[in-house]
């Protein structure tokens, strides 16, 4: 049950290991995967669990790995329009599923025969997100530009802090011009589409065990339209709510039988799974903690003896 979502974080992972060398060093994929557990933990838990995983993504970097703040933030948002990037191919490819699943289904899909081309329409907000930020980000000067706007704002904590800040915006611009120097991201913008359809293999499994024979194209054609759903509703964690009413309302419309039985089985079978890995994230969590803890108080221990001697 749960070998699909870890194949597909592993995917993620191997995508961010190989943004990450570009701008800094590089980190070894055993060691970056509990990371990304971790965030994912966050981001799956929290209400607008995003922005807090990407909050404390510089600290576990620059903890476990050395990897400064400037070169988080440079990494962070290539793989922020990457995935961008990677959601609309994937949306793209469940609207194609969708118009065949329709055409197999005409007879008690027909209220949703638009489906497919809202969900295509719908590929076009992450695609357009993806262009906007990768050419402000690959002007080279995004960071310095905001940093001057912001500068202009007569709040004296405010100027306090960006002065105190300057070098770091310039910083992040000199991470993002190497991330444009060294060549195509096409291999982690494949990588992060292979990704994605793995959330589609999961859902496949998971509604076979609840009973719902389903084809893989079936489950592509509607999982790729409700991941925008979940991400529109990323207040909610999980998507709770919207998404589990997506899946009801699909399993009614492919005519499954039992489909209020077997969408209950398939959302303890989800939520499960999600339950599973948020308890291995935060579990990493604690023990990396202890990890840093321990680490410092050696190094202040060594600190201290050297200064006896």
């Amino acid at each position: 049950m749960a070998l699909p979502f870890a194949m597909a974080q592993a995917i993620d992972t191997e995508a961010w290991r190989r943004i990450l060398a570009r701008v800094g060093p590089r980190v070894p994929l055993l060691r970056l995967y509990p990371v990304r557990v971790a965030l994912e933990a966050v981001t799956v838990s929290l209400p607008a669990g995003v922005v807090v995983a990407e909050s404390v993504t510089p600290r576990l970097l620059a903890r476990g790995f050395g990897v400064s703040a400037n070169q988080t933030l440079a990494a962070a948002g290539a793989r922020r329009w990457l995935t961008m990037r990677a959601h609309a191919v994937y949306v793209a490819l469940g609207a194609v599923a969708g118009l065949w699943t329709l055409r197999a289904h005409a007879g008690t899909m027909g209220s949703l025969r638009f489906g497919p081309l809202v969900v295509l329409a719908s590929a076009l907000v992450p695609l357009g997100a993806s262009v906007a930020i990768s050419s402000a980000l690959g002007t080279g000067s995004w960071a310095t530009r905001l940093h001057h706007w912001a500068s202009r704002v007569r709040l004296p904590a405010l100027q306090r802090w960006l002065e105190h800040r300057r070098e770091t915006f310039v910083a992040t611009d000199e991470g993002f011009a190497a991330l444009a120097r060294r060549g195509s991201l096409l291999l982690p913008l494949a990588l992060f589409v292979l990704a994605w359809l793995f959330e589609s293999v999961e859902a496949f499994f998971l509604f076979r065990l609840a009973g719902a024979h389903l084809t893989p194209l079936e489950v592509l054609s509607f999982e790729a339209g409700l991941s925008v759903l979940r991400s529109v509703w990323f207040f909610a964690p999980a998507g709770l709510g919207a998404q589990d009413l997506g899946y009801l309302a699909v399993l009614h419309a492919l005519g499954v039988p039992d489909a209020n039985a077997v969408g209950a089985a398939f959302l303890v079978l989800k939520r499960g799974r999600e339950l599973l890995w948020i308890g291995l994230g935060y579990g990493w969590m604690a023990l990396a903690a202890g990890s840093f803890r321990s680490r410092g108080r050696l190094t202040l221990g060594l600190v201290v003896d050297s200064g006896r001697h």
